[in-house]
C-alpha cells in the first residue's frame, strides 16, 4: 500500500516548493501544508527548514531505521520558562540535556547587549525630554505671568468668572503639553522605523526587528500631561489672583 504524501510545514526557503526529502537512503513524497516565516532551529533566513510529525515521519519509515535514531540526529528541547524549574522537569522525565542555552546568556552575548543598552538609552533619554518639557511649561507660565495677572483683574471686573479663567488657562497649558507629547511620539516612532532594523542582531535569522508602539506608556503620558496641566493652571490662576493689579501696572511703568 502506497503511503499518501507527508505533510510538512515549511519555515523559510523563500518561495520554493519541494516535493520530497531523503532520509536514510529513502525518498518520500511530502506536502506543504503551512508555511512559518520563522521556527525554533532556524539558523538562516536563505535555507529551509522542515516541521514534520514524528508518528507521521515514523509511519513513512517503516520499512527501515527510525531515521531520527542516528548519529547524524539531535534532539533539542525549546521551553518557555524559569530555567530551574524546567531543568527539573526534564530530569523528571529522563531528558539529560547535554547543554543548556538560557534567554539571559544569550541577551549577555556583547552585540545583543550592544543593542538592547541602545534602546535602554533611548528610554533614559525619553525621561531627560519629559523633565526638560516640564521645565519649559514652568518657564511658560512665569513669562506669562505679569500678562496673566492683568487679564485676570480686568476679565473679573468685566464679569467674567473664575472658572472661564481656570479652563482658559487649562486649554492653553493642555494644548501646550499635548502638543509636545504628539510631536515626540511621531517623531519616536519615526525614528524607531529607521533605526531599528539596522540595529538587529541576527539580521540572517527571521523574524526582522520588532517595531512595537508603546501605547500604553503613551496613554500613561496623555494622562500625566492632562493632569500636569490642571494643576498647573490653577497654581497658576491662584498666583495670579494673590497679586494685587496696582503692583503689576507699577512694575510695567
Amino acid at each position: 500500500m502506497m503511503l499518501s504524501e507527508l505533510p510538512v510545514i515549511m519555515s523559510n526557503g523563500g518561495d520554493g516548493v519541494p516535493s520530497s526529502i531523503d532520509l536514510s537512503d529513502k525518498t518520500v513524497p511530502i506536502e506543504i501544508v503551512g508555511r512559518a516565516t520563522a521556527f525554533p532551529g532556524t539558523s538562516t533566513s536563505e535555507r529551509p527548514l522542515l516541521v514534520v510529525d514524528r508518528d507521521a515521519l515514523a509511519e513513512h519509515f517503516t520499512d527501515i531505521p527510525d531515521p531520527l535514531n542516528t548519529p547524524m540526529a539531535s534532539a533539542e528541547f525549546w521551553v518557555s520558562g524559569p530555567t530551574d524549574e524546567i531543568l527539573a522537569s526534564l530530569a523528571d522525565i529522563g531528558a539529560t540535556p547535554y547543554s543548556v542555552l538560557t534567554a539571559d546568556e544569550v541577551k549577555d552575548i556583547p552585540f545583543i547587549d550592544a543593542a538592547i543598552q541602545t534602546f535602554l538609552m533611548l528610554d533614559v533619554l525619553g525621561v531627560v525630554a519629559m523633565v526638560l518639557l516640564v521645565v519649559v511649561a514652568m518657564i511658560y507660565l512665569q513669562a506669562r505671568q505679569r500678562s496673566r495677572v492683568v487679564a485676570t483683574e480686568l476679565s473679573g471686573r468685566m464679569g467674567q468668572g473664575d472658572g472661564t479663567m481656570r479652563r482658559s488657562l487649562m486649554l492653553e497649558l493642555g494644548a501646550v503639553l499635548v502638543g509636545a507629547l504628539v510631536v515626540g511620539a511621531v517623531v519616536g516612532a519615526v525614528a524607531t522605523s529607521l533605526v531599528a532594523p539596522h540595529l538587529d542582531p541576527l539580521p540572517t535569522i527571521p523574524p526582522d526587528s520588532l517595531i512595537v508602539l508603546p501605547y500604553v506608556g503613551i496613554a500613561i503620558g496623555l494622562l500625566a500631561t492632562v493632569i500636569a496641566s490642571v494643576v498647573g493652571a490653577l497654581l497658576a490662576d491662584r498666583s495670579a489672583r494673590r497679586v494685587p493689579l496696582g503692583e503689576v501696572l507699577r512694575v510695567a511703568e
